[in-house]
């Protein structure tokens, strides 16, 4: 494919400016760069997305992208990061097998489900337009359930240009089909939308199942019985009970927001809140998507060698110092930025993108880190960990919902999960052994390299609300951010 051969040479030319010594920065700038061109695409096709559907249309995307995401977190039943553990390859592909069995169980059921209470569950969702596209919802439950799998199977053999290839592909596809539908009178609406996020999706794990095909060892397969899949589910029981349980939770956590704007306010609402979602996770996303999965293999040695405190703090004050200064110039400048490129009925956005920035720096932050739960075999108390952030989550939106606005209802929610995890960052850098003030340390230290470009940004907030200028302004200092500071942090943490 030449797409693929031209991907795989940009990541070559960057994987040489790095130092030799360090494979985690060398997989995860593999990856980084998948992600980065499937956000480019993303981002690029926002000003036409924008034009052809309206809020509305967004609002139906997310509850639909929600609603599949929480079913599909259950699809695999919680097995799938186990498939990076074992010493055996045969014994990774019988993982590998009973993670896809699992997800055509689900699959089937969820599909029963849709079928019997179409309206009921809509009604649930805060949103009756859900009831035309729930069938579609088993599609997106399968395809990830088979994507993660193979992606946990490429990550244990290192092969992560298979998976960025794979979001390439899930990206385009899903956006050049929503275009396409878009401009055509009969096909224009929410429906277009879904259906082009259908078809990224199927995209991806065809990509991803030829590359698992075309790198088996065919004599794995002679391993794979009935009886060995069986003991493989006890033997890994942690996994879809506590394991399980915290993603499920986690998962949950992330659509309280679509669900809670959707049921006490309006479809708009939800629209402007899954776009300005989806524009913060488009920088995020190109730092920790790209690191969870190789930090896990990187912990996993780390644990054994005892060296994980230190792994440990050095990928939370590399996060920290990738994220803080892009999050806080778009957090400043996001209205006047959403103006400019959107349209002004996409003000909102902006507003919404101003306070979740603070959501994501925190969640982007520690979340990667999470898998040092695994590592530890401490899934019961990440189960608790997400409890705490569901109810607390659950709290913020309620008082919003009964007693604010749509914009209130997000800033408590922001503001709450953002405190708790501070709580959450605090527990890891106990249980892996470092000082818990570094916590607090890093992101301060940080933050005081920051203050040079953050506070023109914030002088200019106060003299003007020009649109073109505060986004130039933007531009600018974000160009001076990857100009001066990425090259030291990449350095350091070299």
């Amino acid at each position: 494919m030449p797409y693929r051969r031209k991907l795989a040479a940009l990541q070559e030319r960057l994987a040489r400016a790095l130092p030799r010594s360090d494979s985690f920065l060398r997989n995860a700038l593999t990856l980084a760069t998948g992600t980065t061109v499937a956000q480019i695409i993303t981002l690029a096709a926002l000003p036409v997305l924008t034009r052809l559907y309206t809020p509305s249309d967004f609002g139906l995307l997310a509850a639909f992208t929600v609603l599949s995401t929480i079913i599909s977190t259950v699809a695999c039943l919680g097995y799938e990061p186990a498939i990076v553990l074992p010493k055996r390859n045969a014994t990774a592909l019988c993982l590998w097998v009973l993670c896809i069995q699992a997800g055509l169980l689900v699959t089937a059921i969820s599909s029963i489900v849709f079928t019997i209470w179409p309206a009921e569950i809509s009604e649930l969702a805060g949103n009756a337009g859900l009831a035309d596209v729930l069938q579609l919802v088993p599609l997106i439950v399968f395809s990830w359930s088979v994507s993660v799998a193979t992606t946990q199977w490429c990550t244990r053999h290192r092969q992560f240009s298979a998976v960025s290839v794979s979001n390439v592909a899930n990206r385009s596809t899903a956006v050049v089909s929503q275009i396409s539908f878009g401009v055509l009178p009969s096909f224009a609406g929410s429906l277009s939308l879904i259906a082009g996020f259908v078809l990224g999706s199927l995209a991806g794990m065809g990509l991803l199942l030829r590359h698992f095909r075309h790198t088996l060892q065919s004599r794995l397969w002679r391993g794979v019985r009935f009886s060995r899949v069986l003991a493989l589910v006890y033997y890994y029981r942690d996994y879809p009970g506590y394991g399980l349980s915290s993603n499920l939770i986690g998962a949950m956590v992330r659509a309280l927001p679509v669900f809670s704007l959707g049921y006490f306010f309006s479809p708009a609402a939800v629209g402007h809140f899954a776009l300005a979602n989806q524009l913060v996770a488009a920088p995020v996303q190109l730092v920790t998507n790209s690191i969870v999965d190789v930090f896990f293999e990187r912990a996993k040695r780390a644990h054994k060698d005892g060296d994980l405190a230190a792994v440990t703090a050095r990928i939370y004050g590399l996060l920290i110092s990738f994220l803080m200064t892009p999050l806080a110039l778009l957090s400043i400048a996001a209205p006047e930025l959403i103006s400019l490129l959107l349209g002004d009925e996409w003000v909102q956005t902006g507003i919404y993108i101003r306070w979740l920035a603070i959501w994501f720096f925190s969640l982007s932050a520690i979340t990667p880190l999470f898998r040092i739960f695994l590592v530890l075999n401490r899934q019961k108390e990440l189960a608790v960990i997400n409890v705490i952030s569901l109810v607390v989550s659950t709290a913020m939106l309620l008082v919003g919902g009964l007693y604010g606005d749509a914009t209130e209802s997000i800033i408590l929610f922001c503001i709450g999960s953002a405190l708790v995890r501070t709580g959450e960052a605090l527990r890891v850098m106990n249980i892996t052994g470092n000082r818990m003030r570094l916590v607090a340390e890093l992101p301060i230290k940080e933050l005081m390299k920051s203050l040079p470009l953050i506070l023109p940004m914030l002088v200019a907030q106060f003299i003007t609300d020009h649109a073109l200028i505060i986004s130039g302004l933007f531009l600018l200092l974000l160009g001076i951010f990857g100009a001066t500071r990425l090259k030291s942090i990449i350095a350091a943490a070299g």
